[in-house]
């Protein structure tokens, strides 16, 4: 990777950023071009399955309504991101959110999608039809493990996926009804998995965790690269948090990247170096991490996140409506009045999203 192209991408999506522009949207290809090599990977991890779009909340009554995520929005956000990336992506799915989802997710299932199901409502026996990862889950009738480590291979790269549940992060309603699943715990699984998945020689190896915990995560929006030193951008967590009781136990660079499913809020940050992110319940965001080797060096990008934009502000060209900090978003609604808040089709790596 060309670290001065890099340095250019960060430092012009931190300047969009100062203003209040192109929040959570990438409407120009041009900055992945720069990170995109020909030993990258761009991993993205999907929301759970969520068929209709949301909108976030806001007290100015002047601002159009913005939805953002969907089934069908994301499925042509997926195509453009085929289309421009090609076999250079690998997606993973997040899970699914209750236990109807199942029935209308048929519809939307993508080829080359691996799943974080945490729920286990598809039945995986009849209909197979995605990579089903879950690690530390045994099936109490056939006395065997769902899922262990699933390798996923594309056309460059071996990558390594373990997803841990916790019992205690489901509902009570679902482990009521879902007597037939035996939880091991993750923290002795990871303990017994990881030096069998080391010796596997993996590319980069991914873990994936649905566990509640109180750990604090400073960054959503920043572009962090992992290529030199460690970010200041630090994952806290108080003293026992169960989150904390595994990030304790991975060895240094044990592992490339750690996904936290089932939280209600975006963020980002690492522990030890180690890249970590939380994906939220509702189904507005992507996750997009790169990933690239060479010469047996590893490098990690946490890019930010990708808002499912149906439309955009034509002021600020994306669809986010800040709740975080008021005086950014004072800024956008001047910058949104000055367009008389007009709105316009988003667009997503150079491509116009059509729903």
């Amino acid at each position: 990777m060309k670290v001065g192209l890099l340095l250019v991408f960060l430092l012009a999506f931190s300047c969009k950023q100062e203003v209040g522009k192109h929040i959570y949207s990438f409407p120009e290809s041009s900055g992945l071009d720069h990170i995109l090599t020909k030993n990258s990977l761009l991993v993205a991890i999907y929301p759970p399955f969520n068929p209709s779009p949301e909108q976030d909340q806001t007290t100015n009554s002047k601002l159009p309504p913005m939805p953002a995520g969907g089934e069908q929005i994301l499925s042509i956000y997926n195509r453009i991101l085929q289309e421009r990336v090609g076999d250079q992506t690998l997606i993973i799915r997040s899970g699914l959110r209750g236990q109807d989802d199942a029935k209308e997710m048929a519809p939307f299932i993508f080829p080359d999608e691996a799943d974080l199901n945490h729920l286990l409502t598809r039945d995986f026996e009849k209909n197979p039809i995605q990579k089903f990862i879950i690690s530390n889950i045994q099936d109490a009738k056939k006395a065997q493990p769902l899922g262990m480590i699933q390798e996923i291979r594309t056309k460059k790269f071996r990558v390594g996926v373990i997803n841990y549940i916790s019992y205690f992060s489901l509902s009570d309603e679902f482990n009521k009804k879902n007597n037939r699943f035996l939880f091991d715990d993750p923290l002795k699984m990871f303990l017994e998995d990881w030096p069998s998945a080391r010796k596997q020689n993996y590319d980069f190896i991914i873990l994936a965790l649905h566990i509640q915990h109180r750990c604090h995560f400073p960054a959503a929006r920043e572009a962090i690269d992992f290529s030199h030193t460690i970010t200041p951008f630090t994952v806290t967590c108080p003293k026992d948090d169960p989150l904390e009781k595994i990030l304790k136990i991975i060895p240094p660079k044990g592992v490339d990247l750690i996904v936290i499913n089932g939280m209600e809020r975006e963020g980002r940050g690492q522990y030890m170096g180690i890249p970590i992110a939380q994906i939220p319940t509702h189904g507005k965001y992507v996750l997009p991490v790169v990933f690239s080797k060479d010469d047996n060096e590893k490098n990690q990008i946490l890019l930010p996140y990708l808002k499912l934009c149906h439309r955009f502000f034509k002021g600020t060209g994306d669809c986010h409506v800040e709740t975080d900090y008021p005086e950014i978003q004072a800024k956008r609604i001047d910058i949104i009045k000055d367009e008389h808040f007009a709105i316009e089709p988003a667009l997503f790596l150079g491509k116009t999203i059509q729903p």
